[in-house]
């Protein structure tokens, strides 16, 4: 097997040269493709890797099989989501590289809302010596839907603000790092607890829309929600009224159900809403490479692939 692989197909929409580049000096021999054309001509003659991200799934013709895809980023929802079969015998994904950027971005903006500062930077423009109590993280709960890597670096930082931590996931593997732990049949029971609700949960046809009226509802009235998970997580429509109606105080949003989101969505204006392009966790080409080097030798040595997706999960 380790004879045949000699060549590493590589798709991503914008960076695909950049990707190419570092492995090349590295010593791969690589194809970049960017048409249907291109993947059929590597798959015939005989390419069983590829690096991509969201590559087209309708460039696949029936019963193709590759031998391993490893994924750009975290997510692999789209996958799933449009294959009825599955083209690729085993999926990798990254993993340790988005923990620390995402949780930073998680508590800019819990800082950001609870000191003011976009108030504090209003009175300033308006020469205004305004009295503004501005709050604080010490002592308020907050809950983490999703415990993995990127969970566990938001769980770490909310203890260094001496926050009371809730998690939930469907596992319970990590249930020892938080104060209460809940599983996914206890959602309301979770957020009516929590004045901070993040999303990092990954997509999957249990997690589709799980965000919905019922549990917005049940969350305090004076919470934030912040996801940096999956747009797909929320029930677009049910955050709205909710923004409307004041359910909830805010919403931070990094990610959302179709990306871009275009520029007629009621979201950019909704009182509360804070819309950022997908960039709390962006992928960096050495780091993706880097990864991908690691697996590539253990592929060719017949080992185990770090960050390995379970087909059955779907994660």
């Amino acid at each position: 097997m380790t004879d045949k692989v000699t060549r590493v197909m590589i798709y991503h929409a914008t960076r695909a040269l950049a990707y190419q580049t570092y492995l090349e000096q590295h010593g791969l021999d690589t194809r970049v493709i960017t048409r249907k054309e291109d993947l059929q001509c590597g798959i015939a003659e005989g390419d069983q890797i590829l690096l991509s991200w969201r590559l087209p799934n309708a460039w696949f013709e029936a019963n193709q099989k590759i031998a391993w895809l490893q994924s750009m980023g975290a997510g692999v929802d789209d996958l799933f989501f449009e294959h009825k079969e599955l083209p690729f015998q085993q999926i990798t994904r990254i993993i340790g590289q988005f923990g620390d950027p995402i949780a930073e971005y998680v508590f800019a903006y819990l800082l950001y809302l609870d000191k003011q500062i976009e108030t504090i930077r209003e009175a300033q423009i308006a020469r205004e010596w305004a009295m503004i109590e501005p709050g604080h993280l010490h002592g308020k709960t907050i809950a983490v839907a999703g415990l993995g890597s990127i969970g566990q670096a938001v769980v770490k930082r909310a203890r260094a603000f001496s926050m009371r931590v809730l998690g939930l996931s469907a596992t319970g593997r990590h249930a020892d790092l938080v104060d209460h732990h809940y599983d996914p049949t206890q959602w309301t029971e979770m957020v009516a607890q929590a004045d901070y609700l993040v999303l990092i949960m990954p997509l999957t046809k249990d997690t589709y829309h799980i965000i919905d009226h019922r549990v917005l509802k049940a969350m305090k009235k004076e919470a934030v929600l912040i996801n940096v998970g999956r747009g797909a997580l929320i029930q677009e429509e049910d955050l709205l009224l909710a923004m409307r109606t004041q359910t909830i105080r805010a919403a931070v949003l990094d990610v959302f159900e179709q990306e871009p989101l275009y520029s007629s969505h009621p979201l950019w204006d909704t009182p509360g809403v804070t819309i950022t392009p997908h960039c709390s966790g962006l992928s960096q080409v050495k780091d993706v490479c880097d990864f991908f080097l690691q697996n590539f030798e253990r592929f060719q040595q017949g080992q185990p692939l770090l960050g390995q997706v379970d087909l059955t999960k779907q994660y």
